[in-house]
């Protein structure tokens, strides 16, 4: 439950960030370093961003692969998971 709130606290401050500083709408590149499972760059590849996310553990790295195959098309063609 504690992980479940923490990453709906993430999203609202990520999404908070976003559109204070950018116009609604604008497709931003985005820099997920440390990305994990890839929870959050998977978030933002729907929302219609671009995301480079790097992870340095394997057992992350493969997780969130595995997440980005499941998605759409049009989804797993705006993010690259790179290992580092």
């Amino acid at each position: 439950m504690r992980d479940v709130v923490s990453l709906e606290l993430v999203a609202r401050q990520l999404d908070e960030q976003i559109a204070g500083r950018f116009p609604v709408g604008q497709r931003l590149r985005v820099l997920d370093v440390g990305m994990g499972q890839g929870t959050q760059a998977l978030r933002l590849a729907r929302a219609g961003h671009k995301v480079t996310g790097i992870e340095k553990d394997c057992a992350m790295l493969s997780a969130a692969r595995a997440a980005l195959a499941a998605e759409p098309e049009g989804i797993r063609e705006r993010v690259r998971l790179l290992e580092g």
